[in-house]
């Protein structure tokens, strides 16, 4: 049930009060205390108890002083830890991640607001801390990520600017480098997103995604002959099928902007030949067939709709509109390996004398 009805507007209500209620006198009294505790729990590897208990103790401040006040009482005990090395404060970031995506599950938009943005203010506590090269590369993931799940839930530029600034952390940083030409792309900046894609190309050029978007865009742009260029090698790729889909749609429909037909059409022929149960190359394939005057080429085209629609999956456009979450996954599965391994570290700093914060 949506938050955004009256009756999820008090079912949630409800549950916020009784949260208040069932939650421990000591965690609303003490709330620095509470958030220690459970940020020793999950240093411990008790992971979903400390998710029960920081989503609790979050439900209970947000039901009457609000989760400003809950953002300053748990920065201000992280910043009191004396933390030997930053990667300490992976754990801690990792333990938000997880309070975020529950929150979304849920429905629970103020509070997985809340959480991203501690995300962002314990992921400045860490770039500032950072003196390495490795801490500044785990500093940009860290950006890079956060950004994705910004600009997931359409919050304006804030997703763009996070990716600009894991950019700044470390220039070639993939998912960043990706994520800001897909943000661009989607705000019709063809110009910038280009410039982009081309650092991407130099950087990964392995980045079969990347090389598809830097296609298309200068086909956008009328440098329709690097586009071609690019568009014939991605077949020869393992590239994932979606992409080798909108390789073969794209170069047949510049081919077919220049009037070369018998271009276009061996570039359809190619595709179905690799992908036989595509709807968008059939139809593709049965228009340049009928633009040749061939006969047959397109003779299959409901029985390529037919198989198609037993098929499951989103169509390749629907996949290329979206976000590029594989990337973001591969820098969140770097990240989560560390937190997991800096867990000793933030035990450490929870059991060094004078690390309660207030």
């Amino acid at each position: 049930m949506s938050v955004r009805t009256p009756c999820g507007r008090a079912l949630l209500a409800a549950a916020l009060v009784w949260l208040a209620i069932t939650t421990p006198a000591a965690a609303q009294a003490d709330p620095a205390a509470a958030y220690r505790e459970l940020l020793g729990q999950y240093a411990g590897g008790r992971e979903e108890e400390a998710l029960q208990r920081l989503r609790e103790l979050e439900a209970a401040l947000s039901a009457a002083p609000g989760l400003e006040r809950a953002r300053g009482v748990q920065i201000g005990l992280v910043k009191a830890l004396p933390l030997a090395v930053p990667e300490a404060l992976l754990p801690v970031i990792a333990l938000h991640e997880s309070a975020s995506l529950a929150y979304q599950r849920r429905s629970s938009e103020g509070l997985a607001a809340h959480s991203r943005t501690m995300m962002f203010r314990l992921c400045e506590l860490f770039a500032a801390s950072s003196t390495t090269a490795d801490d500044r590369r785990v500093a940009s993931d860290l950006f890079a990520s956060l950004g994705g799940y910004f600009h997931q839930t359409s919050a304006g530029s804030t997703g763009l600017n996070l990716f600009k600034r894991s950019l700044a952390l470390d220039p070639s940083n993939e998912a960043a480098l990706l994520g800001a030409a897909t943000a661009s792309e989607q705000h019709g900046r063809y110009d910038r997103a280009l410039g982009y894609l081309e650092r991407l190309r130099r950087a990964h050029p392995e980045n079969a995604e990347g090389r598809l978007r830097l296609a298309i865009n200068l086909g956008r742009v009328g440098r329709s002959g690097e586009a071609i260029a690019i568009l014939e090698g991605l077949p020869e790729t393992d590239a994932p099928v979606w992409i080798l889909s909108l390789a073969h749609q794209a170069l047949a429909r510049l081919h077919i902007d220049e009037l070369r037909m018998d271009d276009a059409h061996q570039a359809l022929l190619a595709g179905m030949a690799r992908i036989p149960v595509d709807p968008a190359l059939a139809i593709a394939l049965a228009y340049a067939a009928e633009r040749k005057a061939v006969e047959g080429d397109g003779s299959d085209l409901f029985a390529v709709l037919e198989r198609s629609a037993r098929s499951s999956g989103r169509p390749p456009r629907y996949r290329y509109s979206r976000d590029p979450v594989e990337v973001f996954e591969r820098a969140r599965t770097r990240l989560r390996r560390r937190a997991r391994e800096a867990r000793p570290a933030l035990a450490d700093a929870l059991s060094e004398p004078g690390s309660s914060g207030g």
